[in-house]
């Protein structure tokens, strides 16, 4: 226990199993409520490149057209390359903690390769799909593996202590 500003005692705080049930509670809730900005923004996006889309088509000027396809995809690129980082740092994170090998990154001059890809801007890279789902299966695998093993010991240690302790006190 430390003394406070006032000299009154204060407990330190020990961060419990309910933080940390929260903490993941709301990091699906955020996760949540990107993919629904993301979708959000993608359907305004497409919103306002639908009456230039359109108009080309009805001109039947294919340069015009692709060209306007070409800024929809670039503004689309803004919007959804930060949310794949987040989910990329987030899948990083996993694997580290289930020791599941993560592809090397990206060196300064690349833009891509088998596993990453750079954004837009240059400030940051992503994992790609494919190799995003081959860790995801990974960490799966490894997860699957720790619950095979350890939940039958724990429930069969807990079965034996309940009937232990029911013999006992007759």
């Amino acid at each position: 226990m430390g003394e406070g500003e006032e000299g009154a005692p204060q407990m330190k705080q020990e961060p419990g199993s309910l933080n940390r049930a929260w903490a993941r509670l709301s990091c699906h809730w955020r996760d949540w409520l990107a993919e629904w900005r993301l979708e959000t923004d993608l359907r305004e996006l497409r919103m306002k490149f639908a009456p230039r889309l359109a108009e080309a088509r009805k001109d039947k000027d294919p340069y015009k057209y692709q060209e306007i396809r070409r800024d929809q995809r670039m503004e689309a690129d803004l919007i959804v390359e930060p949310v794949l980082y987040q989910r990329t740092v987030r899948l990083e994170k996993k694997a580290r903690r289930w020791l599941v090998p993560v592809p090397r990154g990206l060196g300064l001059e690349q833009d891509e390769n088998d596993s990453w890809r750079r954004d837009v801007t240059g400030h940051f890279q992503y994992l790609k799909p494919d190799a995003e789902l081959e860790i995801r299966r990974a960490v799966r695998r490894e997860w699957h593996q720790f619950t095979s093993t350890w939940v039958p010991i724990l429930f069969g240690f807990l079965g034996l202590l309940i009937g232990l302790v029911s013999v006992w006190r007759r």
